[in-house]
């Protein structure tokens, strides 16, 4: 079995945030599925989807 990377499980858990994801099929999906399940469960208590990640930019007024 291929065990995902550091930047796999660090991109999985920021995908929490968005509306969907998308996944391959592979031989692995199955697991993909059970993993990732795993990954948003254990980061409900961290992450807020509607959370602000930046400051809201300003507008730029051209007069």
């Amino acid at each position: 079995m291929a065990f995902p990377s550091r930047a796999e499980m660090t991109d999985a858990a920021m995908a929490q945030r968005t509306d969907c994801v998308m996944l391959n099929k592979g031989p692995y999906i199955l697991q993909a599925i059970k993993l990732l399940s795993t990954i948003f469960k254990d980061m409900e208590l961290y992450q807020e989807k509607n959370a602000r990640l930046w400051p809201a930019m300003e507008r730029a007024d051209n007069h």
